[in-house]
């Protein structure tokens, strides 16, 4: 079809002895937002690298587009001595986007994410969230056709996750394909057209579930910087709100005590409660 960009058939994925998924089919369209979804390790994170044609495949086929170009915004991002700024500079002039534009660029996207005051920081020196926030701006820098997605709120703040949302939309709206994989149904909602979830080793397309209308928020501190969360987190949570020293939750009233008491467990303090009204 005219507007198909990449299609899997078929495709299969071993590694070492052990089957990772089998059979993937699925077609990545213009104007489409894709969300897969699955628990760690089910091979989500490989799935996208195998679009972006990082990793190989055991059988099946994959058809690109001509002359197709993708931008990858991966869930871990190096922790460079180069700062924000140089860094996010090299991959405009490598892109061939001219000194001039790339200012412009650069810096208006840096001022939408909030990082005015951080361009000059060593990335090695920033939090998760924040290097996220500069994975997703080197990736804007061009307008790809199929951007792919790795996790892409982790660890970001409520204000940053508003302007990623928005940007998101308005690039597909404008004929961009996005496939992400998230576990945060916020994101999906608000973003995605279509979802998916990887499920007993194949891809098997899902309804988008609605948010529930009344939500509790939960505010916790702690000490440590990035500090991992428990494991329940990524499927009892609608969302998740991460800065430097706070994670916010926010979950249905019927998972929020076992929740709360992982949570507690894992070191982390509960400063409020709070309902959150979609």
């Amino acid at each position: 079809m005219e507007n198909d960009l990449l299609t899997l058939n078929g495709v299969t994925k071993r590694i070492e002895n052990r089957i990772l998924f089998r059979n993937v089919q699925l077609t990545v369209q213009k104007n489409q937002a894709i969300a897969i979804t699955g628990h760690n390790g089910c091979g989500k994170s490989t799935l996208l690298n195998i679009m972006a044609g990082f990793s190989a495949i055991q059988s099946g086929t994959i058809k690109r587009h001509q002359d197709l170009k993708i931008n990858f915004v991966p869930e871990s991002f190096p922790r460079l001595a180069v700062s924000a700024r140089k860094y996010v500079q090299s991959v405009g002039l490598i892109e061939g986007i001219p000194a001039a534009e790339l200012e412009v660029k650069s810096q208006a996207l840096f001022k939408q994410f909030f990082l005015e005051e951080m361009v000059d920081t060593p990335l090695k020196h920033l939090s998760k969230g924040t290097l996220q926030k500069i994975a997703v701006i080197q990736a804007l820098l061009t307008v790809p056709d199929i951007l792919l997605l790795d996790e892409p709120l982790s660890g970001q703040d409520s204000d940053s996750q508003k302007v990623f949302i928005q940007l998101m939309n308005e690039y597909v709206a404008g004929g961009g394909a996005i496939v992400m994989s998230c576990h945060e149904k916020y994101l999906i909602h608000q973003v995605a057209t279509v979802a998916y979830e990887m499920t007993d080793k194949s891809l098997q397309e899902k309804a988008i579930e609605p948010i529930h209308s009344v939500l509790q928020r939960l505010h916790f501190s702690h000490q440590q910087l990035d500090q991992p969360l428990p494991a329940i987190v990524s499927e009892a949570s609608e969302k998740v709100e991460q800065k430097e020293h706070e994670t916010v939750l926010i979950v249905t009233s019927d998972k929020s005590h076992a929740l709360l008491q992982e949570m507690l467990q894992a070191g982390f303090e509960l400063r409020r409660m709070t309902d959150e009204i979609f």
